[in-house]
Order: structure tokens, then C-alpha cells, then sequence
């Protein structure tokens, strides 16, 4: 079997693995092609196992005993011990998974492990936590999870995930995306930037500005694009986003978060979920304000402040403060945002082009927000105008 199939036929298993105990699928993955040779080791062809997973006391299958090497006093020794054996390789990878949390004593010794969702973390916990003796290979498993590009499949978990990014809260976390734009792996992290997608009056989408931050040719990206109810990871949050333009080096330490430009109320909510939810990956990082970089209007009217007291509540547990906010089905959300859409388009529908024309030439109306509800105080002042003309 080829690395490729290898890896292809594993991964469903590994993705599966995070979204029931929380064990990251680029881990998970990277210890099987290790431990098992890319499944050609004794243990992998005679007894189905991937992981070398010992067959401790509370193990009730089938086993094999083999000869292993075991890093002692500074050197490999060779001894005989029994694993668990499987009657396929998906069980294997099931049964990996379920390992570090089918007893308190394993979860509490891979408790760093578990629902880590960042993969330099998670391969240095497994190492800590004394899951292999090597003293390389969180080394190992890094180099395995960077060359083969096994990161992408942390982003097929499910929409909310368990740890970190997506812990408990209300969004929907979108992970379809991946932006072209960006470099390595930053080597701190020291705040994470508030910007607005662009100016408010040029109307942008959610999924246009998704789209043309994930297009090589503009040439900039954030990790995280955030409306009322959604965020979209676009770059994973351990490289370098393209997200401040000046100075540039403000980009190898921070986190960047491009917010929808209306700054609803609940675009802040959204916004300050997704702070605590980094909070509880990265620690309580500064929240910074594109303006606070460089000149430039970004992020417009987000209130940071409010946002930073808001993530305070939610990483502490407590309820909603903010006021007039209220929870809405999606398909409601979606209803107004779609009115929202469409009263602030700037021309006129088509087959009211020239009668808006006509009014607005004789002063009926005022030219402005022409697909917009009249409130009875606009239709007073229009009615008012024509009177006079």
C-alpha cells in the first residue's frame, strides 16, 4: 500500500476519533504511520495494531507478544511485551482514540492531550504524558504531520469543536476553507487584531470576503472571518496570516479577525465568543485594534472594549449582558440579514429605475437608500416635498 491510501484510509477513523474523544486526526494519523511503518510493521500485519498499544490489565481482547525496543538508562533495549490485537485497522483506530479516556487515570495523565487542538501542543503532551519512550518523537511526529500535510484533515472535524476554538459556543465554525495566503508557523503568539472586512458602504458578504481572502491574487488573509452566528477559519491559527499590511512583522505574532463592518450586536457577541473560545487555546491574549497598527479607520465601530469585557463573561461561564441582544433561529437571521441585504443596495430595483429617477429629479424624494421601508416619518416629509413642488 501506497503513503497516499495509507493515510487516506486511516483518516476517516482519525477525524472520528476527534469528534468523539477529542483527539486530534494529525496526531492521530502521524502515530500510526510512526509507530506502525506505514502499517508494515509485525504488529501491524499480524495483529491489526497501529499505535503499539500495550495490552494493560483492563484490556479484554485478543493480544500478541513481541519482541520491542524500549528507551532505558539513556539507550534501546529489546524486550518481549503483549498488545492489543485488532481485527482490522479501523478498530485499531477506534480503539486509539478511546484509549486516553477510558479511565480516569489516562485521562487525567493525557489530559493536555485531549482536545488539543493544536498540533504542536498535542505532540509534545503525548510525549510529556510518556506514551512512547523515544525522547524524539513529539520530533518525529511533528516532522511527519508538517511534511505530509496532515493538518488539513483537523479541519473535517465537526463544526463545533471540543476544545479551544468552537468550546461551547453558538456560531457555526466553518473549516472548508484554506487561504494560500500566508507563511510558516509563528514562533510566539502575542494578541489577536480586530479588523472589519472593508468599508460598510461598499456592502461586502460574508462569502465574497471569504472568497477573495482565499484567492492568491489579493494578497492578504486573516485566520478567522466572523459575522453574527459564524466564523470561518481560512488560515490555520498557527501560521502567519496576511492580515496587517504596516508594519508587516505584526503578522509573524498575532492572531487576525476580519468582523462584518455593520457591527450588529450580535456580530460583537459572535466576535466576543470567539475570543474567549482562542482564550482558552492561547491564554488570555491582548485584543488589539487594527488602528492600533498603523493609520487606517479598521475595525470601524466595533467596540473592543465591550468585546474584551464580553470574552471575560464568556471564558468565566456567565450569561448574555448585552443589551437588545436575543438569540434568533438561523432561518430567521438569515431572513433579516437578507432584508438588511436588500435595503441598502444602492440602485434601484430594475423595473423602478425610472419612476425613482423621475421623483428624485422633481424633489419627491430624497435619491437615497432606494429599496429601503418608508417609516411613516419619511413618508410625511416626502408628501411634504411634492405638496410643494
Amino acid at each position: 500500500m501506497d503513503q497516499t491510501s495509507f493515510i487516506a484510509g486511516i483518516a476517516p477513523g482519525a477525524v472520528q476519533g476527534w469528534e468523539q474523544e477529542g483527539i486530534l486526526p494529525s496526531l492521530s494519523i502521524a502515530q500510526a504511520i510512526l509507530e506502525s511503518g506505514w502499517g508494515t510493521s509485525v504488529l501491524a500485519v499480524q495483529a491489526n495494531n497501529l499505535f503499539g498499544i500495550k495490552a494493560s490489565d483492563d484490556w479484554q481482547g485478543k493480544t500478541l507478544t513481541v519482541p520491542t525496543k524500549e528507551w532505558v538508562n539513556g539507550r534501546y533495549i529489546t524486550i518481549h511485551a503483549t498488545f492489543r490485537a485488532y481485527d482490522s485497522w479501523a478498530d485499531s483506530v477506534a480503539d486509539h482514540a478511546r484509549f486516553f479516556t477510558s479511565t480516569d487515570w489516562r485521562k487525567n495523565l493525557y489530559a493536555a492531550v485531549i482536545g488539543e487542538s493544536g498540533y504542536i501542543k498535542a505532540c509534545r503532551a503525548i510525549q510529556v504524558a510518556g506514551y512512547a519512550t523515544a525522547p524524539d518523537y513529539a520530533t518525529k511526529l511533528i516532522n511527519l504531520i508538517e511534511q505530509y500535510d496532515l493538518t488539513r484533515y483537523d479541519k473535517q472535524g465537526s463544526e463545533t469543536m471540543t476544545k479551544g476554538v468552537g468550546k461551547g459556543s453558538n456560531y457555526q465554525y466553518i473549516t472548508q476553507y484554506d487561504s494560500p495566503n500566508h507563511w510558516g508557523q509563528r514562533s510566539k503568539t502575542e494578541a489577536i487584531v480586530i479588523h472589519w472586512w472593508d468599508d460598510p458602504a461598499k456592502k461586502p458578504s460574508f462569502d465574497g470576503v471569504v472568497s477573495w481572502l482565499c484567492d492568491v491574487r489579493s494578497r492578504a488573509s486573516a485566520h478567522y472571518v466572523v459575522e453574527a452566528g459564524k466564523v470561518a477559519c481560512i488560515v490555520d491559527p498557527h501560521l502567519m496570516a496576511w492580515h496587517v499590511a504596516e508594519p508587516a512583522y505584526v503578522n509573524q505574532t498575532t492572531i487576525g479577525v476580519e468582523c462584518n463592518p455593520r457591527a450588529w450586536d450580535r456580530d460583537h457577541e459572535t466576535v466576543a465568543e470567539l475570543v474567549a473560545d482562542l482564550w482558552h487555546e492561547w491564554g488570555k491574549l491582548p485584543v488589539k485594534r487594527h488602528r492600533d497598527y498603523m493609520s487606517t479607520q479598521c475595525p470601524g465601530n466595533y467596540d473592543v472594549e465591550w468585546i474584551i469585557a464580553r470574552a471575560e463573561e464568556i471564558y468565566a461561564g456567565q450569561g448574555k449582558t448585552r443589551k437588545d441582544d436575543v438569540e434568533l433561529r438561523p432561518e430567521v437571521a438569515a431572513w433579516i440579514t437578507s432584508l438588511y441585504d436588500q435595503a441598502h443596495k444602492e440602485a434601484p430595483a430594475d423595473w423602478g429605475k425610472d419612476a425613482w429617477q423621475e421623483a428624485t429629479d422633481k424633489g419627491i424624494v430624497d435619491g437615497q437608500r432606494p429599496n429601503a421601508m418608508m417609516t411613516r416619518l419619511e413618508y410625511a416629509a416626502s408628501e411634504l416635498r411634492r405638496l410643494e413642488k
